[in-house]
């Protein structure tokens, strides 16, 4: 697991199972996203700008360059093929556009990748979201309503369901567009939200400082890990 601050500061890998601290990684900004290997992450810059970083030692391998705005939101596929920061979509290793997804009607509150990177999905601020192809750039679906105000999206690895971060998080089948479960805590609003590989565990960052832990099925809280930010909390990733 991964959290990082939404203002300026130190990012924290941590082990899920034990709530160890492993490792820190200095002057990041408000998101991350892991590769499924846990070698390398993707966070914002202190400068805007978006990074590939190799965890275990913390050091920038590229930058992605193209965005002339502040970079707000990252995925990364799963296996570190594909990066997105809004509507761009990235060779991670090389740091070169493969394209941009376009049709956006409102600025884009929410992004995430598929684990094998065929999949992207943006939300836009009036709740409504897209399911886009990565190799055509093709939208496939949109769906509406998936929450009365999205604050961060993410897939399973499998691509069939989908976390929405709001007023609670909140699990959607991809499928048939059914919710299949509702996530809450001590505060009611959650900033960001990852679901792990498998697809059996929940976790979201909170307005009370920390990101809490679920089991997907049973909607039992597992473990809480320290956030930083009292209004926004820790942005997380797994």
């Amino acid at each position: 697991v991964v959290t990082a601050p939404e203002a300026t500061g130190p990012a924290f890998l941590w082990d899920a199972t034990t709530g160890k601290k492993l490792q820190t990684f200095d002057k990041v900004q408000r998101c991350v996203a892991l590769s499924r290997d846990g070698k390398h992450l993707v966070s914002v810059e202190p400068d805007g700008k978006a990074a590939l970083r190799e965890t275990q030692t913390g050091k920038v391998v590229h930058g992605f360059e193209a965005h002339k705005t502040t970079i707000w939101l990252v995925a990364l596929s799963a296996d570190g093929k594909y990066a997105l920061t809004g509507a761009i979509l990235w060779d991670a290793q090389t740091g070169k556009v493969v394209r941009t997804f376009r049709g956006h009607f409102s600025t884009i509150m929410g992004v995430a990748l598929s684990a094998d990177g065929a999949r992207a999905l943006t939300v836009c601020g009036e709740n409504t979201a897209f399911l886009w192809d990565t190799a055509s750039g093709k939208k496939l679906q949109t769906f509406q309503e998936y929450a009365d105000d999205v604050a961060g999206v993410a897939l399973s690895g499998d691509g069939k369901s989908l976390a929405v971060a709001g007023p609670g998080v909140h699990l959607w089948d991809l499928a048939n567009g059914k919710k299949t479960g509702t996530f809450r805590g001590q505060h009611a609003y959650f900033t960001t939200v990852a679901l792990s590989r498998e697809g059996k565990h929940v976790i979201a960052g909170s307005g009370s400082e920390e990101a809490i832990l679920w089991e997907a099925q049973s909607g039992k809280q597992l473990r809480t890990f320290p956030g930083f930010d009292a209004y926004f909390g820790p942005r997380v990733c797994v």
